[in-house]
């Protein structure tokens, strides 16, 4: 069911027109974060692609919503404005992104329901809440990079086999 999502037209030529070139899957992820769970730090997705040698604007991530997702359970937070540039790591991890970069800058927590699809660029920082909601929420997040880069689907899977801290997010 989630093989067949990845491929589905109306989000794989959605994402093929915002590239610009047509696009092909990347990465697919089915997060589950049960009740509890702490969210994730704030962060870019590019700087896990960089070394697949694919420009930031060539790479885009989708959220497929399978549970509700909202403030309570640990949605996700985005800092739109803040898409232009990779911006600082705190000290020690060049991955994350140092939540100074977004101090007092706008953000919007996303409220979505099963049947949305958000897509975002690899450089809008972004991060999540706890899930206090007292229920578990999953949601599949698959990435495209644009199809003039070739498939790099396997490239992606044999590098995470050599260097499992780039799958650390």
């Amino acid at each position: 069911m989630f093989a067949a999502l990845a491929v589905d037209p109306r989000i794989s030529v959605a994402v093929g027109d915002a590239l610009g070139d047509g696009a092909l899957l990347l990465k697919d992820k089915l997060i589950v974060r049960p009740d509890g769970a702490l969210g994730y730090d704030l962060h870019q997705d590019y700087p896990y692609w960089s070394h697949m040698d694919v420009p930031a604007d060539a790479v885009l991530s989708v959220l497929l919503p399978i549970d509700p997702f909202d403030p309570g359970n640990g949605s996700l937070e985005l800092f739109p404005a803040l898409h232009g540039q990779r911006l600082p790591g705190p000290a020690g991890d060049p991955l994350d992104t140092d939540p100074a970069a977004v101090a007092g800058r706008p953000s919007e927590t996303m409220t979505l329901m099963p049947g949305d699809a958000l897509i975002f660029h690899s450089l809008v920082p972004h991060r999540s809440g706890p899930n206090t909601s007292g229920k578990t929420r999953c949601g599949l997040f698959l990435t495209y990079n644009a199809a003039a880069y070739g498939d790099l689907y396997n490239a992606y899977l044999e590098r995470l086999d050599a260097q499992p801290t780039i799958a650390a997010h």
